[in-house]
């Protein structure tokens, strides 16, 4: 559960609404400027919007659409599919007039390039403040009221209108980068970390830090709700459970070649002993003894070898119990249970194929 008061990530995932500004330079009454009014703006979008205004260059502007068209701008600069239209005109003491529109692009690129501007611009404008005189000091809360206000429904039928959800993610450590879809939103803070204004849809979360990281987790965020995901460390395999792995494969291969020699003599000797000591049949590393008739168990001691068949059938259970314990364990830990199970394995196995041809022949 996310505690109150978890420090939070703003991600303030945002579309760029180009704004296309028609003002004076210089200041316009009242301390009142163009940053000014860029600022108004983009804090009436950021409120509750996913949009954030970015301004054209006006001399750029003005050197490519001379005659100061809307399609001119919508075709040249706009690469979203809304773009806002903001005139002021001075009037002297103190008086200025201002109007705002916001467009769909889309409309205006459509239109064909002979189309009449006005009929053109017509179908395109969805909010709009006529020319409307103000003092100085009113302007910018009328700016922020045309995008919180008049401008409300098409951000809301554009679905960037308070888009945004929570996502909180439980992780027991201080001090890894957050990433969101690849991208570094923050830093996380034990037991857990709320990242707000996220998009909705699925997103992909993963903290990292140098030397350590979490698996990448698939989760979706939904609008206006908080998605929880738990993170823990992937510390990897311990690097003696690789070894066990690689080990249990050759020695089951062993075991099966050793078991498949002792099948293939099966038919000229009854029993099968593999020497390993100073003995008649020292020269051999795999070899047959047949000593005296004797039941295999006691050639096998008075050889100082090991019976083949049971040796093989031991090889490989063993080396698959190695194998197959190396996948199932529990991979940041060294495979100590795993090993003592394979040897196990060997041993029993052993055992009981020796008894099973102790008979005498």
């Amino acid at each position: 559960m996310l505690l109150a008061g978890a420090p939070a990530i703003d991600a303030r995932e945002v579309a760029p609404l180009e704004l296309v500004l028609l003002v004076p330079a210089g200041e316009l009454g009242q301390g009142v400027t163009r940053s000014d009014i860029i600022r108004a703006a983009d804090e009436a979008l950021a409120a509750h919007t996913s949009l954030r205004a970015e301004t054209l260059d006006a001399e750029m502007v003005n050197e490519t659409c001379p005659e100061g068209t809307f399609a001119c701008f919508a075709r040249r600069f706009v690469r979203s599919e809304l773009y806002a239209v903001i005139s002021v005109v001075s009037l002297g003491q103190g008086s200025l007039r201002l109007a705002a529109t916001l467009l769909d692009a889309r409309v205006v690129r459509a239109c064909e390039a002979n189309a009449a501007e006005e009929s053109c611009v017509a179908k395109a404008i969805i909010a709009g403040l006529p020319p409307t005189i103000a003092r100085a000091q009113e302007l910018l809360p009328r700016i922020r009221a045309f995008f919180l206000e008049r401008a409300r429904p098409a951000f809301v039928a554009a679905d960037v209108w308070e888009p945004y959800g929570v996502l909180a993610i439980e992780f027991p450590f201080d001090g890894f980068e957050v990433q969101l879809d690849g991208k570094s939103v923050g830093s996380s803070s034990k037991p857990s970390t709320r990242i707000e204004r996220v998009l909705p849809g699925p997103r992909k979360v993963q903290l990292m830090r140098a030397g350590a990281a979490t698996r990448a987790e698939l989760v979706l965020v939904e609008r206006a709700k908080t998605t929880t995901v738990s993170l823990a460390l992937d510390l990897g395999a311990h690097p003696l459970r690789t070894a066990l792995f690689y080990t249990g494969a050759a020695t089951a291969l062993a075991g099966a070649v050793v078991t498949a020699i002792a099948a293939i003599q099966a038919g000229s000797r009854e029993h099968f002993v593999a020497c390993i000591g100073a003995t008649e049949c020292s020269a051999r590393f795999i070899g047959t003894g047949d000593l005296t008739g004797e039941p295999p168990l006691e050639a096998a001691q008075a050889s100082r070898g090991l019976l083949l068949a049971p040796l093989g059938l031991a090889l490989f259970g063993g080396g698959a119990a190695w194998t197959i314990g190396s996948l199932l364990g529990d991979e940041p830990d060294p495979p100590i249970i795993e090993t003592l199970i394979g040897v196990g394995v060997m041993g029993a196995t052993y055992g009981a194929g020796a008894l099973l041809g102790s008979g005498d022949p």
